[in-house]
């Protein structure tokens, strides 16, 4: 009898999810630096398929991303200890963990 296929679900295939300070901005590389390392990745690449979305929940331009800001993004290690981004958020002010 055949198992459920499970074996599909690989953890290498979801995404990781960071939070980093802004340090600085390449809008010619597409590229958000990060004051400090956060788990391995210093930098957040962004793809002709990233999506940027601001505090309201709207498209934003990475020209919106400004040193000292944060951002919250999502997606797959790329070279360079760079996360290559799916989706970044910018987010208002510095997260504050919540426990539910």
């Amino acid at each position: 009898m055949p198992t459920p296929s499970a074996t599909h679900t690989v953890s290498t295939e979801s995404d990781i999810t960071i939070v980093g300070r802004v340090m600085d901005v390449s809008l010619s590389a597409r590229l958000i630096m990060l004051t400090e390392p956060v788990e391995g990745f210093d930098a957040v690449a962004l793809t002709g398929e990233s999506e940027l979305i601001n505090a309201d929940g709207g498209e934003a331009r990475l020209q919106e991303i400004k040193p000292g800001m944060y951002v919250q993004a999502s997606g797959k290690p790329g070279g360079s200890s760079a996360l290559l981004a799916r989706k970044v958020f910018i987010l208002e002010a510095k997260p504050t963990s919540t426990s539910d």
